[in-house]
């Protein structure tokens, strides 16, 4: 089954895998259709004109289950950028006796999604937000220091892990854009302020929810602050 897979997939032979495909196909971390898995290869060969791949040395078979069997093996692709080697797998399923493809995988597509997870997980946040909006944005909670006319002032701010840009709506008198903001204070309530003490927040993780307002007293030390309406702790 491996070998068929692979013969008409480096040829384009779409009715042999539409024969091999289950209803449904785990396609490198997706869960698709036979049509959409089909649909997407005839794409790629439309948009790839130098195409081969081949099965490098031996396919190590697992048996999962009665009726589903894991193929290991190297899968060596040929394109016009050159020749690679991908560790790739596949899951067959029994299904009314005939052998179905229902999972196609390689290592290096699974490392990139979970890098990919990974960095949407560390920064879940958007480059640029607007004012006056609902917004949900994660950042560590701490308190920073501003030297001012008539002191020392500590309020509470989000350190984000990256700059942001808040954008003002066109002929707002109230707000300005500002670029590049990666300290945003905080105006929480005597309620979220408890919440977060009570837990030890400090240096935490935490995900804020409210909407962006521009600074515009004495009282406000960064460009761009956050009215927050809920708040929870992620870590």
């Amino acid at each position: 089954m491996v070998n068929v897979w692979n013969e008409a997939s480096s040829n384009a032979d779409f009715d042999t895998l539409e024969k091999i495909l289950g209803d449904k196909i785990e396609y490198y971390q997706s869960s698709v259709t036979k049509a959409y898995y089909i649909s997407d290869q005839k794409k790629f060969f439309a948009n790839n004109s130098v195409y081969g791949q081949k099965i490098k040395g031996d396919i190590t078979v697992t048996q999962i289950s009665n009726k589903q069997a894991k193929a290991e093996f190297v899968k060596e692709v040929t394109t016009k950028k050159g020749t690679k080697d991908y560790p790739s797998y596949l899951v067959f399923e029994n299904v009314n006796g005939e052998w179905k493809l229902i999972l196609e995988s390689d290592l290096i597509s699974d490392k990139n999604a979970e890098n990919k997870q990974k960095h949407i997980s560390e920064n879940p946040n958007k480059s640029t937000y607007k004012y006056d909006e609902p917004v949900t944005i994660v950042g560590t909670f701490g308190i920073k220091e501003f030297e001012t006319e008539t002191g020392i002032q500590k309020p509470y701010v989000l350190k984000l892990s990256s700059p942001i840009t808040v954008v003002a709506n066109g002929g707002d008198e109230f707000n300005e854009t500002e670029t590049n903001q990666s300290i945003i204070q905080m105006a929480p309530s005597e309620e979220h302020i408890n919440y977060l003490k009570s837990r030890n927040a400090y240096g935490k993780r935490i995900q804020v929810t409210g909407s962006f307002y521009h600074s515009h007293t004495g009282h406000h030390f960064t460009p761009v602050l956050i009215s927050v309406s809920e708040v929870k702790i992620l870590n």
